[in-house]
């Protein structure tokens, strides 16, 4: 069960986000939305996902970057997701940069069947994205939900992804 505050962030945390996306471009100018984002969860033990690399090989070749998150500095993850148009991801820390995206932009999440948050889907609501969810079946035996990792069928990726895209 979620409280009330993870389900309805406040508007005013967008606020938040637009005061560090200004200090990480420093007077600096933003690109217009332009950038495909694969947020990769390669470098994490917890819910990582089996098919990362081949699928992020097989959005770099429809145009995607693919990255991990934790060698780039707040500044850099401000920027990157502020020009682009569409982000795909595990669920994860790294789609917390969400907020930075501009309104319309387009997300598909990969949510693993055995950790239900609906954290970033309401960031989205709020910051005016368009959020889809692809939900992949939990895989090994631990008992410690956060660790499990989860499966993907890359070819319904790729189709909820067209269908988001349409």
């Amino acid at each position: 069960v979620f409280g009330e505050s993870a389900v309805r962030p406040s508007p005013l945390l967008l606020g938040l986000y637009d005061e560090l996306l200004e200090k990480a471009l420093a007077g600096a100018p933003l690109a217009a939305p332009h950038r495909r984002l694969y947020v990769s969860r390669a470098d994490s033990q917890n819910r990582p996902l089996d098919q990362d690399a081949e699928l992020g090989q097989i959005l770099a070749d429809r145009g995607f970057e693919s990255l991990t998150l934790s060698g780039l500095s707040v500044a850099q993850q401000a920027k990157l997701f502020a020009e682009a148009e569409v982000v795909v991801g595990p669920h994860g820390a790294g789609l917390t940069n969400l907020g930075f995206c501009r309104p319309g932009t387009k997300v598909l999440e990969l949510a693993p069947s055995h950790y239900s948050n609906p954290c970033f889907l309401a960031l989205s609501h709020l910051a005016g994205l368009e959020h889809a969810i692809y939900v992949g079946p939990a895989q090994g035996k631990t008992p410690l939900r956060h660790k499990r990792h989860f499966s993907v069928r890359i070819e319904a990726v790729l189709q909820a992804l067209d269908e988001l895209l349409a």
